[in-house]
């Protein structure tokens, strides 16, 4: 069984999640800013971001939510959600940005593991109830 970190931040996010329809919104915003980089540069602008990040990744939780049971899709918005990562304040030293990208992109990998094993077990937990 995978060892999960401290759950505390994942149930606080959880309490304060957008609506579904502001979620909606917020990916569509910051899908249309992944659509307008190049994906193959190491770092981008984080003035580009259409809301916080906290705010985008509160959003992503509903579209781990929604693709639980589609890997493709669940692949795409856990890649989408690491992205993140990479946008950087650009006024800084590279080596900066460099460590600021490396610590981020670390945590998000590691978000999207402990998401995807709290969301399986949600839905095992609610499938169990609905059987009882």
């Amino acid at each position: 069984m995978t060892q999960l970190p401290d759950l505390a931040p994942y149930i606080e996010m959880l309490q304060t999640l957008h609506t579904p329809e502001e979620a909606s919104n917020i990916m569509r915003d910051y899908s249309d800013v992944l659509a307008g980089v190049d994906l193959n540069a190491p770092v981008f602008d984080a003035t580009l971001l259409p809301h916080s990040k906290d705010d985008i990744r509160k959003a992503f939780v509903y579209g781990f939510i929604l693709a639980q049971d589609d890997a493709e899709r669940k692949k795409h918005l856990q890649h989408g959600y690491i992205l993140l990562g990479r946008f950087q304040p650009l006024e800084r030293q590279v080596d900066d940005i460099q460590t600021a990208i490396t610590t981020e992109t670390q945590a998000l990998s590691e978000d999207v593991v402990t998401w995807d094993i709290l969301i399986a077990r949600m839905q095992k937990g609610q499938s169990g109830q609905a059987d009882q």
